[in-house]
């Protein structure tokens, strides 16, 4: 059995998110330690393909969403223009992390055919690997043939339904599986809804299969010794003046990271990391922080892991939190985007009673994971 040869289909290739980065490294990593060959799949998309579907789902979006899609671009496009040297040093420590991790060659569209020749097993997982606003059908293993064992892992959908046409051809593709395993329990609903009647199950992101030991191999100390508040703020900066006060009353100084692009000046509160901020950094980040705020599914993940005290800011339609907080015990941790620092409580965070949850869970989805192999 574990001459098995995997490969690994994820957002993985030229990703310039932690998260994303974080749980291509784990899946790797887990299916590494227990003695399988395997390797990520670095396949270069074609943003072309899926540029339809998402002005397709933009013009359904209600006049809210789409005016917060508007600011979130002129953003963008504002931190670009300002881009400063902490920007291409942080794109550098991205690149060696991923070159870190066992891949393939560079694969496209018409060349990821030539896999099959070289593995006999494919998973697809994890992080928004079936949001076909981010992803084409080879995500669904469409290139892989006959005889070759196709497993999803935690598999994330991240829309509330598929359109008529690509729910089919997603059928199809699904039923061909062997093994499918989502990680929030709104995608099993997505995938009943288009009519798959295989067993799906429910399992952890890769990111929470590895212990904080696990981490701790390929986390960076940070630059300072000061204690500081580490804002994760990815999607909405706007609660950067409650964290603010919240430090100062604590006598703490801000490090505030989001994905590249992004530049939070420093003054007598805000400390910027001058080096880059890649995987590496953002684990030890994590891991030396006083508190924590974050806005993202892997920031709260890693919160957990490195049992800091931390608020997440959220809505509670988003099932990828939610579920994560059910387990862990701590449903109360969430509140809602731009709270003050009136809003922020960090008392009766039970750590030991979340770890042995997630423990539980753990050895669940490893024993899936294993069997499903």
């Amino acid at each position: 059995k574990m001459d098995r040869k995997i490969a690994i289909l994820t957002l993985y290739y030229r990703n310039y998110n932690s998260g994303g980065q974080l749980q291509a490294y784990a899946l790797q990593k887990v299916l590494e330690k227990a003695g399988y060959d395997c390797r990520q799949i670095a396949f270069q998309r074609d943003r072309k393909e899926v540029a339809l579907r998402k002005i397709r789902s933009f013009l359904r979006d209600s006049a809210a969403e789409r005016k917060k899609f508007f600011l979130a671009r002129a953003n963008r496009v504002l931190r670009i223009l300002r881009r400063e040297p902490t920007d291409t040093v942080t794109f550098r420590k991205f690149d060696e992390w991923a070159e870190r991790i066992p891949h393939t060659e560079t694969v496209t569209r018409q060349t990821i055919g030539k896999l099959n020749a070289d593995f006999d097993t494919f998973i697809v997982g994890s992080d928004q690997v079936w949001n076909p606003e981010y992803v084409p059908m080879t995500f669904f293993l469409d290139f892989t043939e006959d005889g070759k064992k196709r497993i999803s892992y935690a598999a994330s959908i991240r829309q509330e339904k598929y359109e008529k046409k690509e729910g089919r051809e997603i059928r199809r593709l699904v039923e061909r599986f062997d093994a499918v395993s989502v990680r929030e329990r709104a995608a099993v609903k997505v995938l009943r809804d288009i009519g798959v009647g295989k067993e799906i199950t429910v399992d952890l992101d890769p990111t929470l299969l590895l212990t904080a030991e696990d981490w701790d191999e390929a986390a960076v100390k940070p630059e300072t010794d000061q204690d500081y508040v580490f804002s994760y703020l990815v999607k909405d900066p706007r609660a950067l003046d409650g964290i603010r006060a919240f430090a100062q009353e604590r006598g703490c100084r801000v490090i505030s990271v989001n994905n590249p692009g992004y530049v939070t000046r420093d003054d007598d509160v805000f400390l910027r990391i001058r080096t880059g901020v890649g995987p590496a950094e953002f684990l030890g980040l994590m891991k030396h922080a006083k508190y924590v705020f974050v806005d993202s599914f892997h920031g709260l993940v890693f919160s957990l892991i490195y049992r800091k005290p931390f608020l997440v800011f959220g809505e509670k339609t988003d099932d990828r939190k939610v579920t994560l907080l059910e387990l862990a015990g701590m449903p109360d941790r969430m509140i809602p985007p731009g709270t003050g620092k009136e809003g922020y409580r960090f008392e009766g965070m039970d750590f030991e009673e979340a770890a042995r949850r997630i423990g539980e869970a753990r050895e669940i989805s490893m024993k899936r994971l294993f069997a499903s192999i």
